[in-house]
């Protein structure tokens, strides 16, 4: 996800320039630091059933 975010980012096309696009990239940015940050609190899960349930819903984060 990160690398598809750099090559929109330095992909030099005029659209880059526009400021929806910029805030698409931001929101992009934004999402996968979530997505960083909720893995690693699914790495501390001390159980299985509630990583199970952790794990349901960082599958619907990501799939968004």
């Amino acid at each position: 996800m990160e690398a598809e975010i750099d090559v929109l980012v330095e992909s030099g096309a005029a659209i880059t320039t526009r400021d929806y696009f910029k805030m698409r990239i931001d929101s992009f940015k934004l999402q996968l630091d979530y997505c960083k940050r909720d893995l690693e609190r699914l790495k501390e899960t001390p159980s299985e059933e509630a990583f199970r349930v952790k794990q349901r819903g960082f599958d619907r984060t990501l799939g968004a």
